[in-house]
């Protein structure tokens, strides 16, 4: 679990879960089953000293076909927010992906920087003790302020790779919850285009703002 966040009396979390999408999934690793978000809102409770706590509203994030995973939720007082997570599958490279939330659903699954290439970081490859997959969703964050949410997660942003790793991380900003847009790299204009900010990305590492 990335993280959990308290807002007015209740507390909000997200993790990742194996969900069936097909009927070849039983254990959760066959072919049917793929990597999802399960989304908890819990009221925790003092009773004489004792603490208690139920849930009010749990449920899933989940896209056909493909894998959603390393989520995290950020809400203001209201339970408004967003779930900001990883996507990847047999139709998208590992993207940036986020979900509008309120504290009893979720809206659809939208990206927020798509990627242009594999995964291919150094701790997939044998030669350091990795097996063939990559670590994946250490760098991933949300938080709210008011009306205004930020999240970041990794993705791949394409350009030059550094020497272990060819991953990027996606600086996602909104001014309202119900516009969710992505900002620049810090510095640069609104009419800086995606063009230009790979061009700069590509001089200065893996950080990379899209617009």
């Amino acid at each position: 679990m990335q993280q959990v966040v308290s807002a007015g009396d209740r507390l909000f979390a997200a993790l990742t879960t194996s969900v069936k999408q097909g009927p070849n999934c039983v254990t959760g690793f066959e072919s049917d089953c793929k990597a999802g978000v399960a989304w908890f809102v819990i009221r925790p409770e003092f009773d004489d000293g004792r603490l208690s706590a139920s849930v009010r509203h749990q449920g899933y994030v989940s896209v056909q076909g493909e894998n959603v995973f390393f989520p995290s939720i950020a809400v203001n007082d209201e339970g408004r927010g967003a779930i900001a997570f990883a996507l990847s599958g047999a139709d998208f490279f590992p993207s940036s992906a986020f979900a509008r939330f309120t504290s009893d659903e979720v809206g659809p699954v939208k990206i927020a920087a798509a990627g242009v290439a594999p995964e291919d970081g150094f701790s997939g490859y044998a030669f350091f003790g990795g097996n063939g997959s990559a670590r994946w969703g250490d760098y991933t964050a949300a938080v709210a302020d008011g009306d205004q949410i930020v999240f970041a997660t990794e993705f791949i942003p394409g350009g030059r790779r550094l020497l272990l790793a060819n991953w990027g991380r996606s600086l996602v900003m909104s001014r309202s919850m119900e516009k969710m847009t992505t900002s620049d790299r810090p510095g640069l204009s609104k009419k800086t285009t995606n063009k230009t900010v790979r061009k700069r990305a590509a001089k200065s590492g893996p950080f990379i703002v899209q617009e």
